[in-house]
């Protein structure tokens, strides 16, 4: 709660990272050549796949690929966070 307060005194609380547009739902939209080489390497090592609705996501998985942008690069949605 304190580190939330700080962060928000510092006006960083809501700034998108590196040119990639992350929404309310952890949704991240590549738009620069950057944030989508970013997306691509997670689809080439396995961190992020496309899901079937209702299946649990498999071992390693971090983000689910929720669609495409014009020029190509997956839009990918972050559904797992490591607890340790």
């Amino acid at each position: 709660m304190l580190l939330r307060r700080k962060i928000e005194d510092r006006g960083m609380g809501d700034k998108p990272r590196d040119g990639a547009d992350r929404t309310g739902d952890d949704t991240i939209v590549p738009h620069d050549e950057a944030s989508a080489t970013w997306a691509r390497q997670q689809v080439a090592l396995g961190y992020a796949k496309h899901v079937t609705p209702g299946a649990p996501l498999a071992p390693g998985v971090l983000y689910e690929i929720v669609g495409e942008t014009d020029a190509g690069a997956p839009i990918l949605k972050h559904r797992r966070v490591s607890l340790y």
